[in-house]
C-alpha cells in the first residue's frame, strides 16, 4: 500500500529536525562553496598585503636608498578614496619600482658641483613622466598593448604639468641634499602631484579596503578555515553514524557482537 502523501511530508520535517540534518543539500553544498571562496580571497588579501610590503623592502635590500620605501609609500598615501588590498599592492609595486630605477638616475649627483646638479635635475620630469605612467601601465594591465598611444597622448602634457605644479617641491631640496635623500624628496612631490594635481582613478576589484583587510584577514582566514575544517568532520562523523547505526551493520552485529573486540 502505498503511503499518504501527509505521511512522506511529516517524515521529511522530522528528519530535517534532527541533530546534523538541519538545511537541505543544496544549501549546505552552497554554504561550503562560499566559505572555500571566503577562504580564497582572504588568502588573495594576504598575498597582496605581502607583496605590497615585499616590494619595497626588496627595492631598499637593492640599492640601500631609503628613498624607495618613501616613494612606494608616496604613491600608496596618494592613491585617492578607499584603497583594496589589490590596489596597495599595484601602488606599492609601482612607487617600488620607479623609487629604484631613480635611485641610479640620482647617482650622478654625488660627482656634481651645485650648477651641475641644477642642470641636471631639470631633466627629473622628462624621466618621471616616462617610467612612472610606463610602470603603471605594465603592472595593472600586464601588458604593453596601448602604452604607446597613451604615451604620445599624455607624455608632454604631463610634463608641462609637472613643471607648473609638483617638480619644485623635489627640486630645490635635491640641489643640497645627499644624493641618499634626493629620492626621497622626489617621493613627496610624488605623493603631492597624485594627490592633489592629478588624482587617482585607483582599482575597485573589490570593496575591502586594506587598512581594514590588514588587521582582519588572517582571522577570518584562521576562522574560515576551521570552520571549513568543522563542516568536514561533521559529515564525516554523520557519515561514520549511519553507516554504523544502519540496519544492515545491526544485523551483522547480532551475528558478531565481539567482532569489534572492544569494550561494550
Amino acid at each position: 500500500m502505498a503511503e499518504h502523501p501527509e505521511a512522506e511530508d511529516l517524515e521529511k520535517k522530522i528528519s530535517e529536525a534532527r541533530p546534523g540534518n538541519s538545511g537541505t543539500a543544496h544549501e549546505k553544498k552552497e554554504n561550503s562553496k562560499g566559505t572555500l571562496e571566503s577562504v580564497a580571497n582572504e588568502l588573495g588579501d594576504l598575498l597582496n598585503l605581502g607583496v605590497g610590503i615585499a616590494a619595497p623592502a626588496a627595492g631598499y635590500a637593492l640599492t640601500g636608498n631609503l628613498g624607495v620605501p618613501v616613494v612606494s609609500a608616496a604613491y600608496v598615501a596618494g592613491s585617492s578614496g578607499n584603497l583594496t588590498s589589490k590596489g596597495f599592492r599595484n601602488e606599492s609595486l609601482i612607487g617600488s619600482i620607479v623609487g629604484t630605477i631613480l635611485n641610479y638616475f640620482t647617482l650622478p649627483l654625488k660627482t656634481m658641483a651645485l650648477a651641475g646638479k641644477a642642470a641636471y635635475l631639470t631633466m627629473t620630469p622628462l624621466v618621471t613622466n616616462l617610467i612612472s605612467p610606463t610602470t603603471d601601465h605594465l603592472v595593472k594591465n600586464k601588458s604593453p598593448r596601448g602604452l604607446y598611444e597613451k604615451l604620445r597622448k599624455d607624455y608632454w602634457p604631463n610634463v608641462k604639468k609637472t613643471f607648473r605644479t609638483s617638480w619644485p617641491i623635489g627640486y630645490f631640496p635635491s640641489l643640497f641634499l645627499p644624493q641618499a635623500y634626493v629620492v626621497a624628496a622626489m617621493g613627496i612631490a610624488f605623493y603631492v602631484y597624485k594627490k592633489f594635481v592629478v588624482g587617482s582613478k585607483g582599482e575597485e576589484t573589490d570593496k575591502t579596503p586594506y587598512s581594514v583587510a590588514a588587521p582582519n584577514v588572517s582571522y577570518k582566514l584562521l576562522r574560515n578555515t576551521s570552520k571549513g575544517l568543522y563542516d568536514a568532520t561533521t559529515a564525516l562523523g554523520s557519515g561514520i553514524s549511519k553507516l554504523l547505526y544502519s540496519p544492515s551493520s545491526k544485523a551483522g552485529t547480532k551475528q558478531a557482537p565481539n567482532a569489534a573486540g572492544g569494550h561494550p
